[in-house]
């Protein structure tokens, strides 16, 4: 027999239900750890997403930029999907490959000279 509540719920209505009724200082910590998740998610996930985009947008296969680069096609999966730690020297290559050169930006979207 499962300990579960019998009613439908998600994720996103406990939440809705949790912040409904949380203290202001409780909503601040919420809000907190929010703003948090997003620059860990967009730190991890954002570069991947941006190397496949981009690689999308020259319309190569993982396969076909992996041949090109040298780099294997999983690492590369790996990469897009935020489960790897590329060095520079790998992510020059790639972007060498796409056109592409690696820079900083501030949270604006400027480039940032270093």
């Amino acid at each position: 027999m499962s300990t579960r509540s019998s009613r439908n719920t998600s994720f996103d209505s406990y939440v809705a239900d949790k912040e409904a009724s949380a203290t202001p200082e409780r909503r601040a910590q919420m809000d907190a750890a929010r703003e948090h998740a997003e620059v860990l998610y967009k730190e991890h996930f954002g570069l991947g997403e941006q190397l496949a985009s981009l690689r999308k947008a020259h319309h190569l296969t993982q396969g076909e930029l992996a041949s090109a680069t040298g780099i294997g096609q999983s690492e590369i999966s790996r990469i897009e999907q935020g489960k790897a730690n590329p060095t520079q020297e790998t992510l020059s290559r790639l972007g060498a490959s796409l056109g592409a050169v690696l820079t900083f930006a501030t949270e604006d979207g400027r480039p940032v000279s270093v």
